[in-house]
């Protein structure tokens, strides 16, 4: 949205300029410094900054709704610089100008509401924020932004050019380190410092791919943070871990996009956050705090951090009584929450600062940690994944941390979960492959639950053509190939075939009440003898009938539907009460599958597949030859909404045949793309009449015949042997509909009178 189209009261603020006091707090002697230089530590005392602006209060010179309106709306500008972090920037980082900021797509990830049968699992109403979609793939791109963005405004009032930035990571760090950097073309290269073992294989594709420096060094990501940490004492580089608070600034984005997501209504939320080097848990702490003292929320959310007992030091100094806690480092085991698996977090100071800040806030068990096991981690990424929520191994610990919750007693009825999922779960699919493989329980004590474990199928296909490369299926062994893989998958998934439903829905033609379905078995006659036009053998006696009697006394009478030889096609003997000049059939019910897709035109090896398990009584217990066919009949009375084009009403004189040929005429091009059928009198010719055959086209087809004859009277019944071959049909474009020609053979049941035709 373009800056003129906003609300006059917030238009002149859309696009911030800088401002606010923005310092360096030391959080052991006090001190404060401005941000004109790269500072990690205190530069008298050595102890950890905080960055805090020393102007705050002019925030409050507009009240919350005030700054509610201005953030939504901001959300609509065009201007790339407030598509990110920066959004928020009068409560980030307001020193830095809009020119400088680096935008890369990060920010605003959704948080997506669990699956109703994923919550009764849990036992709780919860979101999950996916910020495994920002650009990088992880969280880290957010610190990285605002990192990034102030160097690049140094770099650019000291006319700076390379800069090395130096990080160790356990993986998401490297890789944001290494995108953002690159970004920045010349002015700044990365170098990034990874434990030998302990990254994913994609993870570790990332940095090499923004074109970083890599060392893999012995040893575990706080061993790699010491020598990064000296690199910065000693060496002129720019320090991108979290141990940089212009990172920890970025990453209270988070707690802003929560807040905006609920409406800006957090009192009932409770955010579930897994923590490594604290850097996280700290932002979402000091970003909900600074909208809570503008007034911008009215009321604190609860906030629980979640750890692997093998990487535990902040649940271990917040397990113990206010009075008796200590900080002290533990040496970390392998974790499947890889990106956490650190014992010594380097932001712990300001973490404890800040808690202790927002418990006088919002009052005791405002924050709070809770332990889990790689099991409960593992299983609860799977169940999510299951779930139709993808999720990192750290959003299985962010999960498996609701879970413990909840027993324990932490949340309150009617709190929202808000777990954090801060990575994407491809970066950590290893840990899943390995899960289903059983390959976590020596390393990690994990232990694969057979009813969580899930492996590809292998479809075996013998005695069919297989596709392969450099090798090219003839039409006939795709079809068998095609038809022999959906069988096989099919059996396997336990799919029944679709039950007919009636012919398709007609322009000016509407169906009337529907009737019951019934299955019935009909046995064919012997095979067809070459170059024979019609089938042998085919009269009374030789194929069983059933009526299916629908609405309105309108019934529907079925014969053979006969498998042809190789090179011929099927005919199908059906009759119509009432002549209705549409029927249709579903060819898999039919039990045609192998013939009429692979245009073999013959029963399977072994007969058709026995299809009729838990059908209807007439055909459970039918057993079916390799000759005989399944059918599924429904009677579907047809009415129009005209009485002159009634098909319903279509019978045996010219004038009925000719009022239909023209309601099907009329529409030439509107009538959708089907079964078409054209139903003919005592038609003896062998080709198409004179006036037509100069706007006709011969159209070679398989086909269906259907064939009326005179039997008893005032009943329809099916002809034996009458039906057309196939060799006389044409299709004339003029009026869009099939015409044939069809020779009556009587004799068996009785003379055709009728004939029809449906093409497949």
């Amino acid at each position: 949205m373009k800056p003129e189209l906003f609300p006059e009261d917030i238009r002149a603020s859309i696009l911030p300029e800088p401002g606010g006091d923005l310092r360096y707090d030391c959080l052991r002697c006090g001190g404060s410094f401005p941000p004109d230089a790269l500072h990690y530590v205190c530069p008298e005392c050595g102890g950890l900054l905080l960055l805090e602006d020393h102007a705050e209060a002019r925030l409050r010179e507009r009240d919350g709704a005030w700054w509610r309106r201005l953030f939504d709306h901001r959300l609509m500008a065009n201007d790339q610089a407030l598509r990110g972090v920066f959004c928020y920037h009068e409560f980030l980082a307001p020193i830095i100008p809009l020119e400088d900021v680096v935008y890369l797509g990060e920010a605003h990830t959704p948080a997506v509401k669990a699956p109703p049968p994923l919550e009764r699992e849990v036992g709780a109403s919860f979101y999950v924020k996916l910020d495994g979609l920002n650009p990088s793939a992880s969280f880290k791109d957010r610190g990285m932004a605002a990192a990034l963005s102030f160097v690049r405004y140094l770099a650019r009032t000291r006319g700076q050019t390379g800069i090395m930035a130096v990080c160790a990571s356990t993986g998401d760090t490297s890789a944001a380190a290494a995108l953002y950097s690159a970004s920045l073309g010349g002015i700044v290269k990365a170098a990034v410092l990874l434990p030998r073992g302990y990254v994913t294989p994609q993870q570790l594709s990332q940095p090499l791919g923004a074109g970083a420096g890599v060392f893999e060094l012995p040893g575990v990501f706080d061993d790699c943070m010491k020598v990064v940490e000296k690199l910065s004492e000693d060496y002129e580089v720019v320090l991108l871990n979290s141990k940089n608070p212009w990172r920890v600034l970025g990453q209270e984005s988070y707690a802003f996009e929560v807040a905006q997501q609920f409406d800006w209504e957090t009192g009932d939320l409770m955010l579930f956050v897994p923590v490594g080097n604290a850097g996280n848990i700290t932002a979402v702490l000091g970003g909900l705090m600074k909208l809570h003292r503008a007034g911008v929320i009215g009321r604190l959310p609860r906030v629980t951090a979640v750890q692997s007992e093998r990487a535990n030091p902040v649940f271990s100094y917040y397990s113990s009584p206010p009075s008796e806690r200590s900080y002290e480092p533990v040496k970390v085991r392998p974790s499947v929450a890889q990106a956490a698996m650190i014992g010594d977090p380097v932001s712990f100071p300001r973490l404890a600062r800040l808690a202790a800040r927002y418990e006088e806030a919002r009052g005791p068990g405002a924050f709070q940690a809770v332990e889990v096991t790689e099991q409960q981690i593992m299983d609860s990424m799977i169940l999510a994944n299951r779930s139709g929520l993808t999720v990192c191994t750290q959003g299985g610990e962010s999960l498996a941390g609701l879970r413990k919750a909840i027993a324990l007693g932490l949340v309150s009825p009617g709190e929202t979960a808000v777990l954090d999922s801060t990575a994407h779960a491809l970066k950590f699919m290893e840990f899943q492959n390995a899960y289903f493989r059983g390959d976590l329980a020596g390393d990690y004590g994990v232990q694969s639950r057979p009813e969580n474990v899930n492996a590809p199928r292998g479809v075996e296909l013998p005695g069919i053509a297989l596709p392969a490369q450099g090798k090219v299926l003839t039409p006939g062994e795709r079809a068998a190939f095609t038809e022999a893989a959906a069988l096989a998958i099919a059996s396997e998934l336990g799919l029944s075939p679709k039950t007919w439903r009636g012919p398709p829905r007609l322009r000016g033609v509407r169906r009337g009440p529907p009737a019951p379905p019934r299955l019935m078995c009909t046995a064919s006659g012997p095979p067809r003898p070459a170059g024979a036009d019609s089938w042998a053998g085919a009269g009374p006696g030789t194929r069983e009938r059933q009526s299916v009697r629908g609405s309105g006394g309108s019934g529907f009478r079925s014969g053979a539907i006969r498998t042809a030889g190789p090179a011929e096609s099927y005919s199908g003997l059906w009759g119509l009460d009432g002549g209705a000049g549409y029927m249709m059939a579903s060819w898999q019910l039919l039990g045609l599958w192998s013939a009429l897709m692979a245009g073999r035109g013959r029963a399977p090896a072994g007969g058709f597949p026995q299809w009729a398990r838990g059908w209807p009584r007439p055909c459970r217990n039918f057993t079916c030859s390799s000759r005989t066919v399944i059918l599924s009949a429904l009677s579907r009375p047809w009415t129009s909404r005209s009485p002159a084009h009634s098909v319903r009403n279509t019978s045996r004189t010219a004038p009925a045949r000719r009022a239909w040929a023209r309601y099907s005429s009329s529409r030439p091009r509107r009538e959708p793309k089907m079964v078409q059928s054209f139903l003919s009198r005592n038609s003896r010719s062998s080709g198409p009449s004179a006036g037509a055959a100069s706007s006709s086209a011969r159209m070679p087809t398989r086909y269906l015949s259907v064939s009326r004859t005179s039997g008893d009277p005032g009943e329809s019944s099916v002809a034996g042997t009458a039906g057309c071959t196939g060799r006389n049909f044409w299709y004339n474009p003029s009026n869009q509909m099939s015409e044939f020609g069809c020779q009556s053979r009587g004799g068996n049941v009785g003379q055709t009178s009728s004939s029809g035709i449906y093409l497949l």
